[in-house]
């Protein structure tokens, strides 16, 4: 069957408001709105970074891994490296055609996620979880279909120096759901890791995806693990 591709995507910046699914926080929520305003407040244009990314896509007739070095420098992509070797022009074309439709990676786009944040409760270690019941609509796309609203969250906030921050979030499928007329999509899993530098300021440190689907009977699916480093 063909690959299961999913990425987590949100809409334009500009023009466009929010669509909340239900779940929401209540209203005042001082946690949710601390970290709203701060994830806000961290803009990919003040970022550089390389990302290196091992994608796995698994079908009836066998495993392919593809390995992907890009780099972003504050305005724009460029691709590094395929599988260790230096892009071709076709690669360099198709790359840059699929970032232009994805938005830049990080800690900022915690800010339209956590709108649709609901409970919250606090674990023994000190640990605060928020969960989001339903993803806001527009925010997980496959390149042609919208699921969010087939997805849930969860966040794990930590604090630095008194000051909340997200460490984790974990999004998962509520049930299975169909991509187009012939895909089945039965796991969908994303875990974004996020770390604090040497400012105390927090930073996207890895995600990992996986994902399972049906055409006709057959399984396929693909896996990902795309790595940060900051410059």
């Amino acid at each position: 069957m063909p690959p299961v591709c999913f990425r987590l995507i949100a809409p334009a910046f500009v023009g466009l408001a929010a669509v909340l699914l239900g779940g929401a926080a209540p209203v005042g929520d001082p946690l949710r709105d601390q970290l709203i305003s701060q994830a806000r407040s961290y803009s990919p244009a003040h970022l550089a970074f390389d990302r290196t990314t091992a994608i796995t896509r698994a079908s009836p007739l066998g495993k392919r891994t593809t390995t992907l070095v890009e780099r972003w420098d504050g305005r724009v992509w460029s691709l590094v490296s395929v599988n260790g070797r230096a892009p071709t022009r076709d690669q360099v074309r198709d790359t840059g055609k699929a970032a232009e439709k994805i938005p830049v990676p990080g800690y900022y786009r915690l800010a339209e996620l956590l709108s649709a944040a609901g409970d919250r409760r606090t674990e023994s270690d000190g640990r605060v979880l928020l969960t989001i019941p339903r993803l806001p609509s527009g925010t997980v796309s496959t390149g042609s279909d919208d699921i969010s609203a087939h997805l849930t969250g969860e966040a794990t906030i930590m604090l630095n120096d008194g000051q909340p921050w997200v460490q984790s979030l974990r999004v998962t499928a509520r049930e299975p759901f169909k991509l187009g007329m012939l895909i089945k999509v039965t796991h969908f899993e994303q875990t974004f890791q996020y770390r604090l530098d040497t400012n105390g300021q927090p930073r996207l440190a890895s995600q990992n995806a996986d994902s399972l689907g049906q055409v006709f009977g057959q399984t396929g699916g693909e896996s990902s693990l795309a790595v940060y480093a900051y410059r």
